[in-house]
């Protein structure tokens, strides 16, 4: 695991660099084969990271020759902690890992079933599809992931306060 540290404007970049390091230590060297996942809201933290010397020079970006992902792949993910939310010591805030120990499975195939008796809630009021002429859809699946090597392979990044 390492540390976030949200007061530096490089943080998130020396958290992934840190990262980066742990999994290269563990023998997992091939950068192109590691990939980054983040909660939403960190990348307009890149975008908006100052200089320090000129607030008005950012320090990533086009012109700027900086990549702060070092070139992993990046995805997001809403179960990580948004880098809007107030920050905690608990909070995991991403993952560095090394992609080919990742595996997702299909443990059931996709079931599709219809109604147009139930009332279901679209968020705001309850919608009786028999009465309003409609009919509601479920598609369902379930998914298995698995990491090999997972103490080795995964390095979490978390908040440092």
């Amino acid at each position: 695991m390492v540390e976030y540290q949200q007061a530096k404007p490089d943080g998130l970049q020396l958290a992934i660099s840190a990262a980066m390091g742990v999994l290269e230590g563990n023998g997992y060297g091939d950068t192109s084969q590691m990939g980054v996942l983040l909660g939403f809201g960190f990348s307009q933290i890149l975008r908006d990271a100052r200089s320090s010397l000129d607030t008005s020079l950012p320090i990533y970006g086009p012109g700027t020759g900086r990549d702060p992902l070092y070139g992993l792949n990046s995805f997001v993910s809403t179960n990580l902690t948004n880098a809007a939310t107030a920050p905690a010591a608990t909070d995991i805030l991403g993952y560095v890992v090394y992609r080919p120990n990742l595996h997702v499975r299909v443990r059931k195939d996709v079931t599709l079933t219809t109604s147009s008796e139930a009332t279901v809630n679209d968020g705001t009021s309850d919608r009786k599809l028999f009465a309003e002429n409609l009919t509601a859809i479920r598609y369902e699946t379930r998914l298995g992931f698995m990491v090999h090597d997972v103490n080795r392979a995964v390095v979490a990044i978390k908040n440092a306060t």
